[in-house]
């Protein structure tokens, strides 16, 4: 898992690609974006497949939408995909990306994912 913030300086503004934004979204305490209570994911999306990204075999792809679980030191939180992340697009590895609130809740983790 990665994270992704606004002005992270990958081009990241405030909204996610599903249209909703970070107006829509409440913060939990560790800094981390919620919808609905849901972490807001960014992940693998068959949208980009349709703007020039080739799909690969044994990678999952999402759509907006899509509701996941994802096992953070060892706890379960319920999530939704409502971005598309390119690099998780390109990478050979099933990466999840987490939209979070600044830079002080960047993190890098090794997650389980339960679709």
């Amino acid at each position: 898992m990665t994270t992704f913030h606004s002005g992270d300086g990958y081009g990241t503004g405030s909204c996610t690609g599903s249209g909703l934004c970070e107006k829509d979204f409440t913060v939990n305490e560790k800094g981390w974006y919620l919808y609905k209570d849901r972490l807001v994911l960014a992940g693998a999306t068959r949208y980009l497949l349709k703007h020039g990204y080739k799909e690969q075999i044994g990678k999952k792809y999402f759509t907006y939408g899509e509701n996941v679980t994802v096992i953070i030191d060892g706890v379960s939180y319920p999530g939704t995909i409502w971005d598309s992340c390119g690099a998780c697009t390109s990478s050979s590895n099933n990466i999840i990306d987490l939209f979070v609130s600044g830079p002080s809740a960047v993190f890098t983790k090794n997650v389980s994912v339960i679709y």
